[in-house]
């Protein structure tokens, strides 16, 4: 039950809870009360960011359930759609613009439209001062679980810092890799710089 009061629980065996298991009654039923934790442990294979596969490894890390799942739809066609652009964008954009040296338009600056936005949440007053450093945070508030952090950290020149568990500061990490896949199929393709 999802109410935020009932404990959720899991039934699964002991050895599904965790692989490393070896007792003889591994198959036995086991059930636990889930406790997601903030901290990923690499438990089985640190160079490939391997957490295990059992119960305790989907159990790590943070979630953010920004679009609750339709539970009332039995098919892959949900009722809670995710938005792609967002009007709050435009006006960060605006302000970041602005920011950036732009001009301001119809009286805003960058201040007053960053604060237009906060003024819409109770647990956000009003800032006094902007800077970029400023928007980009707020951007990070604004749009978390909304696939923009990326766009966001290269464009605000966060990307090459150390972060979770990314330590290469190479600026080519910019641009992904082409799949050999691709390479093999496509003479003509060159592998992108650093690959």
């Amino acid at each position: 039950m999802n109410d935020g009061v009932t404990p959720v629980t899991v039934t699964t065996t002991k050895k599904g809870y965790d692989q490393t298991y070896t007792g003889s009654d591994g198959s036995a039923t086991y059930t636990y009360q889930v406790n997601l934790t903030p901290d990923i442990v690499l438990r089985q294979d640190a160079t490939a960011f391997d957490c295990g596969n059992d119960e305790i490894a989907w159990n790590m890390g943070y979630r953010n359930i920004k679009f609750y799942p339709d539970n009332t739809s039995t098919n892959r066609n949900q009722n809670n759609d995710v938005p792609v652009f967002r009007y709050s964008d435009i006006i960060l954009m605006k302000a970041e613009a602005i920011l950036r040296g732009g001009s301001p338009t119809m009286g805003h600056t960058a201040l007053s439209l960053t604060n237009l936005l906060r003024s819409n949440r109770t647990t956000s007053p009003s800032l006094t001062t902007l800077s970029l450093d400023d928007l980009y945070q707020e951007r990070n508030r604004e749009f978390a679980s909304e696939t923009w952090h990326r766009n966001d950290m290269i464009r605000f020149g966060k990307y090459e810092g150390s972060w979770g568990f990314k330590k290469d500061s190479n600026p080519n990490r910019r641009i992904f890799p082409i799949p050999t896949s691709a390479l093999t199929v496509n003479s003509a393709l060159k592998q992108n710089l650093g690959y």
